[in-house]
């Protein structure tokens, strides 16, 4: 049987705790940083990353929607990533032939490839990237601690780290621009209702 942390109550409770503690205020940073942007989803995932089997990972899609187009983020971050790569450059003449003759050498500009952009979710070229590094990646998360009792319930089975970021994570919240104010939807579901306020691994050992 699993051990559990938490009660229902008390797992629900603390959700909204860290949904209106941690995320709100950072989504809110971003929304101020770039009055460009609408609107943010958060998402969650459960699967083995270097220290824990039952880690749960969060990830935040922004975009100038009112509602993130997740697929559509994370083809855009997937081509980023899988995109070509910067070419050496070429030598000519003898130096192609001979290149440990040494000698003066020719200036040669490599070739480039311009970085992938999300322009469903964000047409006026944010860098997502950016946004990542600036919000997403702030954001106090210890995946091998409390999200684990309270967000592995609502993370898809048997996920691991070679699958792609779209096959992992799923929707749990969604934030929006209002005014001067950030809205909160819940959108997760709970999948695995036995993980709900379930105990991490590493506590079970203690």
């Amino acid at each position: 049987m699993t051990a559990k942390k938490y009660t229902p109550l008390e797992a629900a409770r603390l959700r909204d705790q860290i949904i209106h503690d941690d995320i709100v205020p950072t989504v809110r940073r971003a929304f101020d940083a770039y009055p460009a942007l609408q609107s943010a989803t958060l998402l969650v995932a459960q699967f083995w990353c270097d220290e824990a089997t039952d880690a749960v990972h969060h990830d935040l899609i922004f975009s100038e929607l009112d509602t993130p187009n997740v697929e559509a983020g994370y083809r855009a971050r997937l081509e980023r990533y899988n995109g070509p790569v910067q070419a050496p450059p070429a030598r000519s003449g003898w130096r192609a032939w001979f290149p440990w003759l040494g000698g003066p050498k020719t200036p040669e500009t490599p070739t480039t490839f311009p970085p992938s952009r999300d322009t469903i979710n964000l047409p006026s070229q944010i860098d997502e990237e950016l946004l990542q590094h600036e919000f997403t990646h702030r954001i106090p998360w210890d995946s091998n601690g409390e999200p684990i009792s309270l967000f592995a319930a609502f993370c898809k089975e048997d996920c691991h780290q070679e699958m792609d970021d779209c096959e992992t994570y799923t929707p749990y919240a969604v934030f929006r621009r209002q005014s001067e104010q950030v809205t909160v939807e819940i959108v997760g579901v709970m999948v695995r209702p036995w993980l709900d306020g379930v105990k991490p691994e590493f506590e079970e050992h203690e």
